[in-house]
């Protein structure tokens, strides 16, 4: 670190007086640790083709093209915007400055935040990048050079820049700045002279930059000759790929997602021109790849049966997103198309039912532009916020929803919902047919009425412009028509709205059914527990006598409740036989339940009968409560109980202790317990009640 009097230039008045403080430094080889950032290189191409679609540039075309020059590999990317001057120029290869407007101009809204992409995209895809740019009355070149700063051991970041006019005169030749400055660039990069420099200029015709990367980075070791390039030409598809990583050549190169497959093929991983034909939600530009034109696709046509929804957090301002959800072509490629500013971030992120280890949600597509979120500087993520969490499980249930009233509805309707999810669903027609005018000044997007014939579209060769529509109006208007607006994919959507009750309606529906069903196995189990009960204790069953005869269940009330706290003891049942089996084939009568209650709490019932039995004697037990209850089976018993008779002395009796609460008081509901016999419990007068309906 220096004092701040090296520095030249004009300071607001409040750094003035702070003048002599320590500066902080860029060091040189922050330029190889910001690049880290981008662990995908496509995503670093995607930077430098940001700054080509910024409002502040306004390229209506831009070229890629992976070739050699001077023997040396290299990637070119050029557009035909508005170029930048040597001010803006400086400040596109230092750090920090981010001047772009905020304003939507022509449909375009500014990407970058941080004035960090260029950088970091560079010097991702190679050590070295050089940028000619034209605008207005100037030309200029600069050079970004991890090569050029790591062999004269510079602990700084050095640029050189150079300025010429349009006839090829060198500004300020003069200079030691610029003398310094043409020697550094013709020694370290791909050109080896002034004049070499300039005839490159003559590729941009009147405004345009051209950035030029070399030193491509490699799969293996950079300083071995043998290690291929990280970026391959497939010349069959004019098309741009990442190596493959495996030695036979095979596998394809594939982003890791949450919830998705080894064996899914994207792609948009390994393919360039894959990549950029959704890289923007609504294309303004014409790209072209490795000479050939890219077909760019407008996201939302590749729907159908979409569904419309909106989001917008309680802490975002503004409009509310759109949420487009629909059926896709293919259908292994299936997820949310996650937006900012009309440039994808996160493609296919599986949400709700994707996620699960089945058949649901496949070939399901989702489109979002959230402005509200923030994005990660490398713009390949989003900051994990409550926001961000919100939208995914708005997303979530969106999808579901979908599901639901798209596959598993229609599947439940025809009772065949196995077989209609196995069936391969048919091709689908997308609801809006959006088709881009070929003339680069005009570039604007109509909507092609239902029914028109869409397979000239496929091949990428064909060239549709606006005089070749079938409106009037639109084909003699010499491109001066207005563009459709794209809030008709909006409202030719479904509504989320109706189709959310529906579905919540459903959910609720299945739940009560769930709960009816556990409700007939917990009786079904209860029913077994009480023969089960019926066998232990002796009763002889007769062989093919027909009908069961009807029993008798006795169960005894208390005449004293249980101490408060203490455990609940167990009430009796006794089944009665009927002295004489029923003659076979004769209707089973009504049976009869009688219900008694115990006399007290388990610690409080000291005494047996004669006969050793669970229970007290008859006699005694007619002396404390009142007669039992004989009701029909198929009706609700009642418990009853109440005070006993005025003759009746509470302490002599021999069921009396005084841990237990008076007898004459009305016991609380209590439940069976089938003792050694089952351990199912269940409710009293429910076992009994659904032992006569059923």
């Amino acid at each position: 670190m220096t004092g701040g009097d090296s520095d030249k230039g004009d300071h607001p008045a409040g750094v003035e007086q702070f003048r002599n403080l320590p500066v902080s430094r860029l060091n040189s080889k922050y330029l190889y640790s910001n690049q880290t950032s981008h662990a995908w290189v496509f995503g670093a191409i995607a930077e430098l083709l940001d700054n080509a679609m910024d409002p502040d540039c306004l390229a209506s075309q831009v070229m890629i093209q992976l070739t050699e020059v001077q023997e040396k590999a290299v990637l070119v990317i050029m557009d035909n915007g508005n170029g930048m001057t040597p001010e803006a120029l400086y400040k596109m290869l230092s750090f920090g400055y981010s001047e772009k407007t905020q304003e939507v101009i022509q449909g375009r809204r500014s990407i970058g935040h941080y004035g960090n992409g260029f950088k970091s995209g560079s010097m991702r895809i190679g050590k070295d990048a050089l940028v000619l740019t034209k605008c207005g009355d100037t030309q200029s070149v600069g050079l970004l050079s991890r090569t050029f700063l790591e062999t004269i051991e510079a602990e700084e970041v050095y640029l050189p820049l150079l300025t010429w006019d349009h006839e090829g005169k060198l500004q300020n030749e003069d200079d030691k700045t610029v003398r310094e400055g043409l020697e550094a660039i013709s020694k370290y990069s791909i050109f080896d002279s002034e004049e070499d420099l300039l005839s490159e200029f003559e590729a941009i015709k009147e405004t345009g930059t051209m950035i030029i990367i070399s030193n491509l980075k490699k799969l293996g070791d950079e300083n071995d000759a043998d290690s291929p390039l990280e970026l391959c030409v497939d010349p069959e598809e004019a098309d741009i790929k990442i190596s493959s990583y495996s030695p036979d050549g095979k596998s394809k190169f594939q982003q890791l997602r949450v919830g998705q497959g080894s064996n899914v093929d994207i792609p948009l991983d390994y393919s360039l021109r894959a990549y950029v034909s959704v890289l923007y939600k609504v294309p303004r530009m014409q790209i072209f790849l490795m000479g050939k034109k890219v077909k760019c696709k407008r996201a939302s046509q590749q729907l159908s049966e979409r569904m419309h929804d909106t989001y917008k957090p309680y802490s975002a301002g503004g409009q509310p997103a759109d949420i487009l959800i629909g059926f896709s072509e293919p259908e292994d490629l299936y997820g949310m198309m996650m937006y900012h500013n009309n440039r994808l971030i996160k493609p296919y992120v599986r949400v709700g039912c994707q996620m699960e280890a089945n058949a649901k949600g496949v070939g399901v597509l989702g489109i979002i532009d959230a402005n509200f979120l923030t994005p990660m500087h490398n713009k390949q993520d989003f900051a994990d916020t409550k926001e961000y969490r919100g939208l995914i499980n708005k997303l979530s249930q969106n999808l579901n929803m979908f599901w639901w009233a798209k596959v598993e509805k229609p599947a439940a309707e025809e009772k065949d919902r196995e077989e209609q999810q196995k069936k391969k669903r048919r091709r689908k027609q997308p609801d809006v047919n959006w088709v881009q005018c070929g003339y680069p000044p005009c570039a604007k997007w109509r909507i092609l009425p239902k029914g028109t014939d869409m397979t000239p579209f496929n091949d990428e060769n064909f060239h549709w412009v606006c005089s070749m529509h079938p409106n009037p109006k639109i084909a003699d208007s010499n491109h001066e028509y207005p563009e459709d607006t794209w809030d008709i994919d909006v409202v030719q959507g479904e509504e989320a709205a109706a189709k959310r009750r529906e579905w919540q309606a459903e959910k609720r529906q299945k739940k009560a059914e769930e709960v009816a069903k556990k409700d007939a196995q917990v009786l079904q189990l209860a029913q077994e527990g009480l023969l089960q009960h019926i066998q232990f204790e002796g009763v002889n069953q007769p062989v093919n006598a027909g009908p069961e005869p009807p029993r008798e269940v006795q169960v005894q009330q208390p005449s004293q409740p249980p101490t408060s706290g203490a455990p609940e003891p167990p009430r009796e049942v006794q089944v009665q036989q009927p002295s004489q089996p029923p003659t076979p084939g004769a209707p089973e009568p009504p049976r009869e339940v009688q219900v008694q209650q115990p006399l007290a709490s388990p610690d409080a019932l000291e005494c047996k009968n004669d006969s050793d039995s669970d229970t007290i004697s008859e006699d005694h037990a007619a002396e404390i409560r009142q007669p039992p209850v004989t009701q029909k089976e198929g009706t609700a018993v009642a418990l009853k109980g109440g005070p006993p008779s005025p003759d009746h002395n509470a302490k002599s009796c021999p069921h009396y202790h005084a841990k237990s609460r008076p007898h004459y008081q009305q016991a609380p509901p209590c439940r069976i317990s089938l003792r050694r016999y089952s351990k199912l419990e269940f409710t009293m007068a429910g076992l009994f009640t659904n032992l006569g309906t059923n």
